[in-house]
């Protein structure tokens, strides 16, 4: 918000929700399905990796992205981007104040369902009450 940038999140895997959730205003993921460690860790990385310690399989060590993130980077961010772009500015007074922490997760949760499907953010029934059927 204070940048304007729309973000990028890239991580092991994200949460079914915060996908949902955020995406609809704009931000972007992609999971890499792998955990990383740099080529400087790779003792860290085969401890993990030992079936008798903690028996990480999906561990990946180097400091070089994968051919999926380069594709993401290179290929899919720039078709996408546009359009979150779109989202993140229409979402802006939504994530600052959610960002800032003066507006709890389940007020900004609803009001971007809300603003989503186009009906009233505060939640408000609008008309009459006695045509509220």
């Amino acid at each position: 918000m204070a940048l304007g940038c729309v973000p990028v999140i890239i991580g092991r895997r994200v949460p079914y929700v915060s996908y949902v959730l955020l995406s609809k205003c704009g931000v972007l993921f992609h999971q890499n399905y792998s955990q990383l460690f740099p080529d400087s860790e790779k003792s860290i990385a085969d401890q993990a990796r030992d079936k008798m310690l903690l028996g990480y399989h999906d561990i990946r060590v180097g400091n070089q992205p994968d051919a999926r993130l380069t594709m993401f980077l290179k290929t899919t961010l720039p078709g996408i981007l546009p359009a979150a772009r779109a989202r993140f500015t229409e979402y802006a007074d939504l994530l600052e104040v959610f960002a800032d922490g003066s507006m709890p997760y389940r007020e900004f949760a609803a009001r971007v369902m809300r603003r989503d499907r186009g009906e009233n953010e505060d939640g408000e029934i609008e008309g009459d009450p006695a045509d509220w059927d």
